[in-house]
């Protein structure tokens, strides 16, 4: 596809305020903007130009809304960003992207086994800094959202659970106890609940009930919005004291 003239200043001007915009909300409705004005296949076009490297918040940006970039490039830069190698905000930013987007099933599983990596990673080192406990509130959030159906073993569902055992983590139980019920709920049995505090297994339990009276078509309203997700909210990168991990 060619563009000539003003068409084509404007699609720069508009993808070049997109990989410097700082504030999220901007960014959210600016990727709107530029994509009903140009058409993704355009942006996409225009994007695989870039030369690296990129500034640092030109990749998260990119990485919040992936779609800009064709699929060969996105899988390449999204991988890497899942496996930590730019920092941790751009492995948030990566996470966040991955809601919503129609992904094969062996790519998804490879993403999926990623993140649960880092869960362990941050189980493992006491990671209980605020920032870290958005990252992981994040990947709760994206593995409820992800559109291709998820089995998750023994080894994964520990994980999880490892996770409920710990207080620290109590922010983003709700989520973890969601990815159970939906994924492994296989998992929560009799030996299982010996190693669980009896409060947090009978939240699960609670939980499971409020989703079968959902099935069933009579749960109230109330009900409904304590089945729900939660959500934190995600700081700007400006907002932070790190940026790329060196």
């Amino acid at each position: 596809m060619f563009l000539f003239g003003r068409k084509k200043q404007d699609l720069i001007e508009d993808i070049q305020k997109y990989l410097k915009i700082e504030d999220l909300d901007d960014l959210a409705k600016h990727y709107v903007f530029m994509r009903g004005k140009h058409g993704i296949k355009t942006i996409q076009k225009y994007v695989e130009g870039l030369k690296p490297p990129l500034e640092y918040q030109a990749l998260v940006n990119m990485l919040f809304h992936p779609d800009v970039m064709d699929v060969r490039a996105r899988l390449i830069i999204q991988k890497a960003a899942i496996k930590n190698e730019f920092g941790e905000y751009a492995l948030l930013a990566a996470v966040v992207g991955l809601q919503g987007l129609e992904l094969e099933k062996n790519t998804t599983n490879d993403f999926v086994q990623a993140i649960l990596m880092y869960l362990q990673t941050v189980i493992a080192n006491k990671q209980t800094d605020k920032f870290t406990l958005v990252v992981a509130g994040r990947i709760t959030n994206t593995l409820l959202c992800l559109k291709t159906n998820l089995i998750l073993d023994e080894k994964d569902a520990e994980i999880l659970l490892s996770i409920l055992r710990n207080g620290s983590y109590k922010s983003i139980h709700h989520n973890i106890i969601l990815c159970i019920l939906k994924f492994c709920p296989e998992y929560i049995n009799e030996t299982k609940r010996k190693t669980i505090e009896p409060s947090i297994y009978e939240e699960i339990v609670r939980l499971r009930d409020l989703q079968e009276k959902k099935q069933r078509g009579d749960i109230t309203a109330e009900e409904r919005i304590q089945i729900g997700q939660l959500y934190c909210y995600i700081p700007n990168l400006n907002a932070l004291t790190f940026q790329k991990e060196d």
